[in-house]
């Protein structure tokens, strides 16, 4: 039998190269590229490949804002410019007042008469504009007034001939000063734990102060009757339908104001929506021009900036159940301005 030569044993890449002594993985030559690895090609397919997902994130991957987002972002930036244009702030109580003299004493109960008399006779104005207001000044006659002194309501009597009458509501205004070191949650707000409503100390034109006063005493008067308590949650179905119902008795306060023409300016701006349009592209679509009408017919043009947001607010509002009353079914009235609401408050 003839012998048979032995095979040499295939080196492996961790080899040393009998000619140079590299690993064979390392080794540039020497009749070894069967075992190099191909460096080059791997780099040249990665090339390619950085190459594909650039040009399909180009093309695909890069997030572009939906277009109800950006008439959002458009909406806010039009409403915050809108404002920002109007005076600053006017505060008719810039600081808890001192009360050191008879004449500090004096002037604060002048200046608190002012007030609570504002309130009240605001109040009898607008009674007879729907039941609600009539239920209002029904059961808040009369009102004495308070300020916050920094966490707690200093009252004044206006005279000794006038103390606090059983059943009136405490009206607490917040000055300047306070207002932005306690943070209040608003500019005004029912208070339910105090039993007080609260009203920052801004000037504001009788037609806007109004609507705002209305509102916030609608909320007291459900208080009252067991409807609204300091637990109530502010995503709960009674705190929306609260602050529906109270945004619609603003509407019915403000076109009263203005004789109707504060209902035909949100007409208006119905009217040139397309009838397929829905109820948030008819809000998103209130511009410059429209805000202007709506503040001229409560008297408002020259209201300062924080109550220009605050109307603000409302006009949104009021225009989305405007479009809801005009072009939607009465037996889906109440659900939809109950969404309109929420979108509101989760949205703008």
């Amino acid at each position: 039998m003839a012998a048979v030569s032995p095979q040499p044993r295939k080196l492996g890449r961790n080899d040393p190269c009998p000619q140079c002594g590299k690993k064979m993985k390392k080794c540039l030559g020497h009749g070894h590229d069967d075992l190099r690895f191909p460096w080059g090609g791997l780099a040249v397919g990665l090339l390619f490949i950085g190459v594909i997902n650039l040009v399909l994130y180009l093309a695909f991957g890069r997030a572009t804002p939906a277009p109800a987002m950006l008439a959002v972002d458009a909406h806010l930036e039009l409403v915050s410019a809108y404002a920002a244009a109007k005076p600053a702030d006017r505060w008719w109580l810039e600081a808890v007042p001192p009360v050191d003299s008879a004449d500090d004493l004096a002037r604060v109960i002048a200046l608190m008469r002012e007030q609570s008399q504002r309130v009240r006779g605001t109040v009898q104005r607008h009674a007879g504009v729907n039941g609600l207001t009539r239920a209002i000044a029904d059961q808040f006659p009369s009102v004495w007034a308070s300020y916050d002194a920094g966490g707690f309501t200093q009252t004044v009597l206006q005279s000794a001939a006038e103390p606090k009458v059983e059943g009136a509501l405490e009206v607490c205004f917040i000055p300047r000063d306070i207002h932005v070191r306690q943070g209040h949650p608003a500019h005004f707000y029912y208070r339910p734990e105090w039993e007080a409503l609260m009203l920052a100390a801004l000037e504001a034109p009788d037609g806007a102060f109004a609507g705002i006063l209305l509102h916030e005493l609608g909320h007291a008067l459900r208080h009252r009757q067991g409807t609204l308590s300091p637990t109530t949650s502010v995503d709960s179905d009674t705190y929306v339908a609260g602050e529906v119902e109270m945004h619609e008795l603003e509407s019915a306060v403000f076109d009263a104001v203005s004789g109707g023409t504060f209902t035909a300016a949100l007409d208006a701006v119905v009217d040139r929506v397309p009838a397929t349009a829905d109820c948030r592209a008819v809000v998103l679509g209130l511009n410059r021009d429209d805000l202007r009408q709506l503040d001229a017919s409560i008297g408002a043009t020259h209201a300062g900036v924080t109550i220009t947001r605050t109307l603000a607010t409302h006009y949104v509002y009021a225009l989305g159940s405007r479009f809801i009353g005009r072009r939607v079914d009465p037996a889906q009235h109440l659900a939809q301005r109950i969404s309109l609401y929420r979108w509101i408050r989760a949205t703008l």
